[in-house]
């Protein structure tokens, strides 16, 4: 789902960020695979983060300054990530 919706989201010309861990959760191989794809649009950005790393995650929030944060994946991780990037639900 998460592709889908970024890949919506550059053909609308958006630029977009992409933070994961690229852990084993699941497939890694199609993980890398779809991010050949969306690192095609130059509008794609991509940093290997991980949610539960606050400080890096702060910085890269902080430095890309986004207007919307999506998390793909809804769990705690989505309160963490407000919590640690200083962001707040609207």
């Amino acid at each position: 789902m998460a592709f889908t919706f970024r890949s919506v989201w550059l053909e609308e010309g958006c630029k977009v960020f992409g933070i994961d861990n690229l852990n084993d959760y699941y497939d890694v191989n199609l993980k890398k695979d779809r991010l050949v794809q969306l690192q095609q649009a130059p509008e794609f950005i991509f940093q290997q983060v991980d949610l539960a790393d606050g400080r890096n995650l702060g910085r890269f929030v902080a430095d890309s300054e986004p207007e919307v944060v999506v998390n793909s994946r809804p769990s705690r991780c989505a309160l963490f990530l407000r919590e640690s990037a200083g962001l707040r639900q609207q």
